[in-house]
C-alpha cells in the first residue's frame, strides 16, 4: 500500500529533528493511484499543516511512500520510531 506522505519542516518551532514525514491514513494499491491525488490535495495539505503547526510549519515535499519507506526516511532524519506492539500490548 502507498500513502500520501508530507515532509514537514518545523525548524521555526524549534523541533529537533527539524523535519519529519507524516503519512495520510488512506492507502492506495498502486503508486500511480497515490500520485494522482497529490495535485488535487496540495492546497488542502498546505492549509492543514499551517493550521496544525500554528503557522510554524511548512511543507517541503509531498510524495507517496509505503509505510516501510516512510519509517526508513524518518529514521534517517533522526526520529526514533516506536515498535508496533501486537494486540496493543504495553509490554
Amino acid at each position: 500500500m502507498y500513502f500520501l506522505s508530507v515532509l514537514i519542516n518545523l525548524a521555526l518551532a524549534g523541533a529537533v529533528p527539524t523535519h519529519g514525514w507524516m503519512q495520510d491514513s488512506q492507502g492506495f494499491v498502486t503508486l500511480e493511484e497515490c500520485q494522482e491525488t497529490i495535485l488535487p490535495r496540495t492546497m488542502a495539505i498546505h492549509y492543514s499543516v499551517n493550521e496544525w503547526t500554528n503557522g510554524l510549519g511548512t511543507v517541503d515535499m509531498i510524495s507517496c511512500f509505503t509505510e516501510e519507506e516512510w519509517i526508513k526516511l524518518n529514521i534517517e532524519l533522526g526520529h526514533k520510531m516506536q515498535e508496533k506492539k501486537l494486540n496493543n500490548s504495553q509490554t
